[in-house]
C-alpha cells in the first residue's frame, strides 16, 4: 500500500499536482486563507516596490556622484589654473622689481657722476639679457620712447651653441 501511494504521488506531481500543498490549504479555515493570501501578496508588491526603488535610487545616485566628479574636477582644474597663473604673474613681478632696483642703483650713479651713462646702459642691458624667464624665455625692456633693446649679437650667437 506504502508503494501505491507513493507511485500516485509521482503521478500527481509530474502532472502539477502537490498533494501536500492542497491538503494544507483545505484544512485552514478561511480566516487564515485570506490571511496567508494576503501576506503573499504585500511580500510580493513589497518586493516589486524594493526593486523599482533600488533600481531608481541606484541610478538617480550614479548620476548625482558623475556630475559632483565632474563639478570637483572642473573646480579643481580652475583652481591649479589660477594658482599657476598668479605664481607666474608674481614671479615675473619679482624679476621686474629686482631689475628695477638695479637700474634704479644705476641711474643713481650717473646723476651722482659716479659712472658715466654709456657704462651705466652696458651694465643695465648685461644684466637684463643675462637672466631668463624659464627654459627659453627673455627679459624684454622698453624704453620711455617705447622702444625695446634687443640682445647683443655675441648673446644670440651663445645661446645657439650652448
Amino acid at each position: 500500500m506504502t508503494r501505491r501511494k507513493t507511485r500516485r504521488v509521482t503521478k500527481e506531481m509530474k502532472q502539477g499536482n502537490f498533494p501536500g500543498i492542497r491538503l494544507f490549504l483545505s484544512s485552514l479555515q478561511i480566516r487564515y486563507k485570506f490571511l496567508l493570501s494576503f501576506a503573499l501578496i504585500f511580500f510580493l508588491s513589497m518586493l516589486l516596490c524594493n526593486l523599482f526603488i533600488y533600481v531608481y535610487v541606484r541610478h538617480n545616485i550614479e548620476d548625482r556622484i558623475e556630475s559632483e566628479l565632474t563639478n570637483t574636477t572642473a573646480m579643481i582644474y580652475n583652481l591649479v589654473n589660477t594658482s599657476m597663473n598668479v605664481a607666474i604673474k608674481n614671479h615675473l613681478r619679482a624679476v621686474a622689481e629686482k631689475n628695477l632696483d638695479i637700474l634704479t642703483a644705476l641711474y643713481r650713479k650717473v646723476s651722482a657722476g659716479a659712472l658715466s651713462r654709456e657704462d651705466a646702459r652696458k651694465r643695465a642691458a648685461e644684466v637684463i639679457l643675462s637672466q631668463t624667464i624659464g627654459a627659453s624665455g627673455y627679459l624684454y625692456c622698453l624704453d620711455s620712447n617705447g622702444g625695446g633693446g634687443r640682445a647683443p649679437e655675441s648673446r644670440t650667437h651663445r645661446h645657439q651653441r650652448g
